[in-house]
Formats: C-alpha cells, sequence, structure tokens
C-alpha cells in the first residue's frame, strides 16, 4: 500500500479504531526496536492532528501489554497509590478527555519520543507503573501516567523514586539530609515524609522515564 492511500485510511477511521492501530503497531515496533517504519509515523501524525492523547494512550497501554507479559510476577501487588488497569478500562469520558488533554506542556516529536525508550524497555531491571493521583503534578507526572522504574540502584538526593512506605507504594522527590531521609511531593497539598530509622519504608528504585497519559 502506498503511503497516501494508508494517510487517506487513517483519516477515515474512528479514534478507537485509530488508538487500536496504534497500539497493536507500537507493541510489535517496540518489541522489534523497529522505529523507522513509516506506518507507526503517519498513524503518529494523525493523532496529532485528532488528539495527542490517543497515542499517548496507546503508547502507555503498549508499554504496559509488554511488560506485563514480560514481567507477570511484578504486577500482582495490590496498592493504592499504584494503578495498573489500562486507559481505555477506565472508560474516560471525551469531556474529561479533553481536559486533560489540556494539561500537555510542549509538543514531542515521533522520533524524540520513540528514541527515548530505546534501551530502557530492554533493560531486565525495570518494572512498569502507571500512576494514580496528583501528589507529583508540578514535578510533570500526572494522574493515570506510566512510569519505568529502574531497580537495583542506590538513589541520590533530589531524585525521583518509588518507595513502599507503610504498605502503600509511593512516588516521590528524596531529599537527603544530615541525619534522616525526607519524601516529598510536587504539590502543595501533600505534606513531607520524614523518614528515620524506625520508619516502614522500603526504595524499590528510581523513576528514568515518564510517558504521560494526559
Amino acid at each position: 500500500m502506498k503511503k497516501e492511500e494508508y494517510i487517506k485510511i487513517l483519516g477515515e477511521i474512528s479514534d478507537f479504531e485509530l488508538y487500536s492501530l496504534a497500539k497493536s503497531k507500537l507493541i510489535s515496533n517496540l518489541q522489534t526496536n523497529n522505529f523507522s517504519d513509516w506506518r507507526l509515523k503517519c498513524i503518529f501524525e494523525e493523532c496529532s492532528l485528532r488528539n495527542s492523547k490517543i497515542y499517548n494512550d496507546a503508547l502507555c497501554d503498549a508499554i504496559y501489554s509488554i511488560h506485563s507479559q514480560d514481567f507477570q510476577n511484578k504486577f500482582s501487588r495490590n496498592v493504592n497509590r499504584i494503578d495498573h488497569l489500562t486507559i481505555s478500562e477506565l472508560k474516560i469520558t471525551l469531556n474529561e478527555l479533553l481536559e486533560r488533554n489540556n494539561k500537555m506542556t510542549k509538543k514531542i516529536g515521533f522520533e524524540d519520543l520513540m528514541s527515548s525508550l530505546t534501551g530502557i524497555l530492554r533493560d531486565k531491571d525495570v518494572s512498569i507503573y502507571r500512576i494514580a493521583g496528583n501528589s507529583m503534578e508540578e514535578a510533570g507526572i500526572f494522574d493515570s501516567a506510566i512510569i519505568i522504574v529502574k531497580e537495583r540502584t542506590i538513589p541520590k538526593d533530589g531524585e525521583i523514586v518509588l518507595v513502599k512506605h507503610n504498605g502503600r507504594m509511593l512516588v516521590k522527590i528524596l531529599e537527603i539530609k544530615e541525619d534522616s531521609l525526607v519524601l516529598k511531593s510536587k504539590n502543595r497539598k501533600y505534606p513531607d515524609i520524614l523518614l528515620d530509622q524506625y520508619s516502614d519504608c522500603e526504595f524499590l528504585g528510581k523513576v528514568k522515564l515518564i510517558v504521560n497519559a494526559t
């Protein structure tokens, strides 16, 4: 099929069909690390014309789909702060979708977006999570974002980390002080969490990549 014909077909399908096609193509291309497929770029451009959230949703769900197959044992955690539901399962209304899409701070090019995933997804010491909540909005991590977490690494001061605190999994900024550690949100509505030797806290890894679904 010629490129012009493919673009015409993309312009005639529904948003849901475009999302489904994008997700299927992304799963295939992420698994083979092939981002030179002109069809995928055409899909990206059609999504950008309609609503960039279509492609972001497809990308988040494709990443989740691949890693839930590869790391099934890591997705059995039942916690409050991390939600593994796919966006399509959440059945977001059109008004909510448009409202959330306005949070996008900048447009990211196709090549930049896809190349940022290269290498990270091949690392066997990573886990994929979907965020629930708004405690890190000012750090650019919105509700329903996908985060890619590097495990078995020592976090440094100022890094975004995933921790298990009092049985809940949280994404916070780590602040290292002389006599204590502090977990900080990037939303003034949430207080700091001071850690000491008696705190029930486990560092699970540091956030390497954020893919917002907004």
